[in-house]
């Protein structure tokens, strides 16, 4: 058929309520329900304990004079209190940052004074961050602790502004003055180049996390896991979709593989999404036994191969498993492939998506077979790069399209296809080679349990492969 956009024949709806409208109302909706289990200490919360202490912590946050448009970080661990804060800012109309506790203390820092933060959560586990941000920005005044119930002297903690305050009014929570307004800043790579902070609207994460734009038949008894952090579009997507769609999570903390596979195990966790070395890493365990509460799984994040795939699929006995695509700039699922059928292709369009593949030199549209550079527009429009217009040009095109930076192509079934990063590409000996496909190969041999290749300049435009692999 030649050259073409590929276009889905569905629509998505809008919501026409704002994020914090949705999870007050769910929260209320799904009441003594279980909501919450942290993997480490086996606290159980509820979805009104959830609702009653975000209400509380708001007000004690209007008190300590945070506005609405306000920056906040969120720093530290996956966990209820976590949750707990973001929500709660985003209630007052803040805006949310989250942040993993590997990052380093500069970090934290340079993260306040990039986004000139008013307001500062930091995990008891990372208390001596809290000091040092105290002792290098002085002037700096909203600084709380999270996940302790000891009373600190030199900081609040979430739990005593929780108890000292009242619930905010429903009518009290803030309603954004138009809809270009946004709620969150999620760190992104983009398609190269230094972290980025990519712009999610209150009324477009209300539109992720409607039911009426899913595929996907939740049910009642299904357990989520919370493995991956907040501070990414999937971590932060399966606390706040657990919560739409009044299902349990387990929130960890640290996660690893032997941490998820144990959560699975002693939770009864039955959805999952994980990236491609994840699963490789669960492909290499040797006791996989009493996970028959695992029933579906979906990837992203990367290419993954079909000998990945069939391993895990030999070893897990999983009734769902999908290759899916997006990026964060796109916020919602791009591509969804087939159940357990060609899961190597990334699938075919979403509800609302756009696609084509273009030659990234020329620009020129490309037509099945051929491969290029993905590019995606969708129903939700690209906010941008927080105080980085440059890197916002650099993405998304005059028309609209968000270039990925991905290599790819489609089929003659319009199922899309992940070769690479653009700029991960090696070009060796006049060819060009995916660094996936070397590690395919590797990992196949039972001895290696993780392998990454990379280029080494060598010459004129010439690249050589190397490997590193973890036995």
């Amino acid at each position: 058929m030649g050259p073409r956009i590929i276009s889905s024949n569905k629509s998505i709806t809008p919501s026409e309520i704002t994020i914090q409208k949705l999870i007050f109302n769910k929260l209320q909706e799904y009441g003594c329900k279980t909501h919450l289990v942290e993997y480490e200490t086996g606290k159980t919360t509820t979805f009104s304990m959830l609702l009653s202490d975000c209400l509380k912590l708001s007000s004690a946050l209007v008190a300590s004079n945070i506005k609405p448009g306000d920056v906040f970080i969120v720093y530290g661990f996956n966990s209820y209190e976590f949750l707990v804060a973001l929500i709660s800012g985003i209630f007052v109309g803040a805006i949310a940052v989250s942040m993993r506790a590997l990052d380093t203390d500069y970090e934290v820092k340079d993260t306040i004074l990039m986004w000139d933060a008013k307001c500062l959560f930091v995990t008891s586990q990372k208390y001596e961050t809290a000091m040092f941000v105290k002792q290098q920005l002085p002037n700096f005044k909203n600084i709380f602790i999270f996940d302790t119930e000891q009373k600190d002297f030199r900081f609040p903690t979430i739990r005593q502004l929780i108890d000292s305050s009242t619930e905010m009014e429903e009518h009290n929570i803030y309603e954004p003055k138009n809809k270009d307004e946004f709620a969150v800043i999620l760190e992104s790579s983009g398609t190269t180049g230094a972290m980025k902070g990519t712009k999610l609207g209150h009324y477009d994460l209300a539109t992720l996390y409607d039911s009426r734009n899913t595929s996907t038949l939740y049910k009642k008894a299904d357990v989520f896991s919370g493995h991956s952090h907040m501070a990414h579009l999937s971590g932060l997507g399966a606390h706040l979709r657990s919560i739409t769609f009044g299902i349990k999570i387990v929130s960890i903390r640290q996660s690893n593989v032997e941490k998820l596979v144990d959560a699975i195990r002693k939770y009864r966790i039955t959805r999952l999404i994980i990236t491609p070395s994840t699963m490789n890493l669960m492909n290499k365990l040797e006791n996989v036994d009493n996970l028959n509460s695992l029933k579906h799984v979906f990837v992203g994040g990367s290419r993954v191969t079909q000998t990945v795939i069939n391993n895990f699929l030999k070893k897990f006995n999983v009734e769902e498993f999908r290759n899916v695509y997006t990026m964060t700039e796109v916020t919602i699922l791009s591509t969804l492939s087939d159940n357990k059928i060609n899961c190597e292709a990334i699938g075919k369009v979403c509800p609302g998506i756009q696609m084509k593949v273009i030659n990234p030199a020329t620009g020129r549209l490309l037509g099945e077979n051929e491969s290029g550079e993905l590019c995606i527009k969708g129903p939700i429009k690209f906010k941008g790069y927080h105080k980085n217009e440059k890197a916002t040009k650099e993405l998304i095109d005059e028309e609209g399209w968000i270039h990925t930076g991905d290599i790819g192509y489609f089929d003659d079934d319009e199922n899309f296809f992940l070769v690479d990063r653009l700029k991960d590409i090696i070009k060796q000996h006049g060819y060009s080679y995916s660094p996936v496909d070397i590690e395919d190969v590797l990992l196949q041999h039972e001895a290696v349990k993780e392998a990454a290749v990379i280029g080494i300049p060598y010459g004129i435009d010439e690249e050589i492969s190397h490997a590193f692999v973890v036995l």
